[in-house]
């Protein structure tokens, strides 16, 4: 079996036997949507020039987006006493599965989960945005939303990396990390009046595909480094640590 067919095969396997996680991730990105459509649509998007009004959402959107792929169950609350990942991968490396398979398998899993996620928390933030999608074209919103989604491929990457590359406790260690590290940018990006989010807004106000193409870009890049980054680790890495 080649590559291509053996990722294949895992990913639609991890995602079969994991529909109740992916359906719980829906729910859950329906919650943060409902919760900041609204408040993101009050009295028009781009009219808001408190940045510390925009500080909440800033961080809502770093921290969060980077999951749209990733399947929130039992196991990802519980990962730094079970590191579920990790027993998979050593029982997985006892049978005739290669390690690009598994690799890829895993990236596959990630952007298979992230699109329908995707789908339903950008459709319906624009239709709780209300009257304020009067501010922002149809073309420059869908350019706002592959903006987003390739920051979401791309820092959820990284997350994959270290999902599958470290064990349970490191891989937790550096999720905390990561929280304080967005709260120090976004603090910093407060203190200098700069808002990610509403510059994204204003770029598609703008319709302007630029940065979204750039953005594109740089995931596709991330995604196929990463692969080989994976396969690289898997191979060398110890999964009884």
């Amino acid at each position: 079996m080649n590559v291509w067919a053996g990722g294949w095969r895992i990913a639609r396997f991890e995602l079969k036997n994991s529909w109740l996680g992916v359906l719980f991730t829906l729910l859950f990105f329906t919650y943060i949507v409902v919760i900041a459509g609204p408040a993101l649509g009050h009295e028009g998007i781009l009219n808001d020039t408190s940045y510390t009004n925009w500080l909440f959402f800033d961080f809502i959107y770093l921290t969060v987006l980077p999951n749209l792929g990733f399947v929130m169950n039992v196991s990802f609350v519980r990962y730094w006493r079970e590191d579920h990942s990790s027993r998979k991968l050593a029982m997985w490396r006892t049978m005739p599965i290669s390690m690009d398979q598994i690799a890829l398998g895993r990236i596959m899993q990630m952007v298979l989960t992230a699109v329908p996620v995707a789908v339903l928390f950008f459709g319906m933030q624009y239709w709780l945005l209300g009257e304020s999608r009067a501010e922002v074209p149809l073309d420059g919103y869908l350019s706002y939303c592959l903006l987003w989604f390739s920051y979401s491929m791309l820092v959820g990457t990284g997350y994959m990396l270290l999902e599958y590359g470290t064990s349970g406790k490191k891989y937790t260690l550096f999720s905390f990390f990561f929280l304080l590290l967005y709260a120090s940018i976004i603090l910093l990006l407060w203190w200098m009046e700069i808002s990610f989010l509403r510059l994204t807004f204003e770029w598609a106000a703008a319709g302007s595909w630029t940065p979204a193409l750039i953005a594109a870009g740089i995931a596709v890049m991330a995604l196929v480094t990463g692969y080989w980054i994976l396969k690289r680790r898997l191979h060398r890495r110890n999964f009884l640590e």
